[in-house]
């Protein structure tokens, strides 16, 4: 039996702190779904106080174990992030299960998608190569909603691209776009 709950996962890389922090900005606060974002990140990524400090919502990085709830929560840089029904899991160091993004939106995605099926929503924002775009599938034919950002608007377009190509993608649409249909999709 999959939740009822809604749970929103989001994919960026190359020039996706820019997409994110216009997200979280057109986003309603506090969120009224848990929202899990990996970002592709050195090891010491301040990528949480840089989204905190775009708006009052509470974006934190999120801890192996923690109970699934309201809020914006950032993967570690160098951790996978996965969810499932109840809990999110955060794995340590080691060899990505594929490529060799760590963290991996893939990973993030596909288990929102085996998790939540219909109730997942999965976003491509910004970015190089094709990151997210098996777990963007992974998604959709689990039944939930697939958006990825307007390519003319990321810095980097080749993620939202490769989503596009692999028809992995429900709506594609700018960042006010993005988030006005989040909202429209969270209640």
């Amino acid at each position: 039996m999959k939740p009822t709950r809604r749970v929103i996962v989001v994919g960026a890389s190359a020039g996706g702190v820019k997409a994110l922090c216009a997200l979280v900005k057109a986003l309603p606060a506090p969120s009224p779904v848990p929202i899990y974002i990996v970002l592709h990140t050195g090891a010491e990524s301040i990528i949480d106080e840089i989204l905190t400090t775009c708006d009052s919502h509470n974006v934190r990085f999120i801890e192996d174990g923690e109970q699934i709830e309201k809020g914006i929560y950032v993967a570690h840089p160098r951790r996978h992030l996965v969810v499932n029904s109840t809990t999110v899991g955060v794995s340590e160091l080691g060899a990505p299960k594929r490529e060799h993004w760590i963290p991996s939106i893939d990973e993030l995605f596909e288990s929102a998608a085996e998790s939540h099926g219909s109730q997942s929503i999965g976003v491509i924002l910004s970015g190089t190569m094709h990151d997210g775009v098996a777990g963007l599938l992974a998604i959709r034919n689990a039944g939930g909603t697939t958006i990825a950002q307007e390519p003319e608007e990321a810095q980097s377009p080749e993620m939202p691209i490769a989503a596009l190509e692999a028809r992995a993608v429900d709506y594609c649409l700018p960042i006010k776009g993005i988030a006005a249909k989040l909202s429209e999709l969270s209640v």
